[in-house]
């Protein structure tokens, strides 16, 4: 088993992790700690804990006490996880690119760059090559075959 940092995961900030979508699927119809499904999901806690129940609002049983632990059930997890995930989907495609945008990871913005290269890949794939002018990171798309 891999060692776990102490930071969370910060590249999700719209969608699940896919440990939570790939591993989720042997989670059965019990409770668990944050810490067993951690271990059972190969993520770190504090991502589960803080992003997932904090943030996103993900399904946990009742906390008659705030001192008590967090308890939440894997099959409810699960589903949630597949439904929030299809969620986002259904966004994207409902939002396609124009001919002239490129979508920024970075920024998570459609953006229409100043300037562009084309480049031609090893498979004979042309790509357009810019940079955000939001926030200055390298962005990159294929051109549709013709």
């Amino acid at each position: 088993m891999r060692k776990q940092n102490d930071k969370p995961q910060k590249r999700l900030e719209e969608d699940v992790h896919p440990n939570l979508l790939s591993k989720g699927k042997k989670l059965l119809d019990m409770y668990y700690t944050v810490q067993e499904l951690a271990e059972t999901l190969d993520l770190n806690p504090r991502y589960i804990r803080e992003y997932l129940v904090g943030r996103k609002g993900a399904p946990q049983k009742e906390k008659v006490n705030p001192k008590d632990r967090v308890f939440i059930n894997g099959k409810e997890l699960y589903e949630w996880a597949n439904k929030f995930h299809n969620e986002k989907l259904a966004r994207q495609k409902s939002n396609p690119l124009k001919d002239e945008e490129f979508l920024c990871c970075k920024c998570q913005q459609h953006v229409v760059p100043e300037n562009y290269t084309v480049t031609i890949t090893k498979s004979g794939v042309r790509s357009r090559n810019a940079f955000c002018p939001i926030c200055g990171s390298k962005i990159f798309r294929y051109e549709k075959g013709k």
